[in-house]
């Protein structure tokens, strides 16, 4: 790999979208934006056994097969102290019935999971207003 604090601005962003597109192709990330939550949706959809739903899906993200509850996936990458969420979408509505929020402190290789990552899960899963806190 080349050394990337001596490749020029115009190349790092080549490689920023090559490496996206590769992404896009193996199906871990569903659109060229920032890849943190279409990544954290495919790694919470592979961990739990959820069904990916299509971009066009406003009030959830994924869905059990088996009883087909809808579950909107937020995920955030670590940069500090504090940590912000997007909104909610379609809360009052209640158009899921959960919401799993995934904070990526770190991303470690793990022999465990055949070479996925693993992830700390700091806090996540809330249904309805009750709270379930699992890790």
């Amino acid at each position: 790999m080349k050394d990337l604090r001596a490749m020029s601005e115009l190349e790092l962003l080549q490689t920023r979208g090559a490496v996206i597109a590769e992404l896009r192709r193996r199906g871990v990330v569903r659109t060229a934006n920032n890849p943190i939550g279409d990544y954290t949706e495919w790694l919470v959809c592979n961990r739990l056994g959820l069904e990916i739903q299509g971009n066009n899906q406003a009030a959830f993200d994924a869905v059990d097969p088996q009883s087909g509850d809808r579950y909107q996936i937020k995920g955030r990458r670590s940069s500090g102290n504090t940590v912000q969420f997007s909104s909610i979408r379609n809360l009052e509505t209640h158009g899921f019935d959960f919401v799993v929020a995934v904070v990526l402190t770190r991303i470690i290789p793990s022999a465990s999971l055949s070479g996925s990552p693993t992830l700390r899960f700091l806090s996540w899963l809330t249904t309805k207003r009750t709270p379930i806190v699992t890790s």
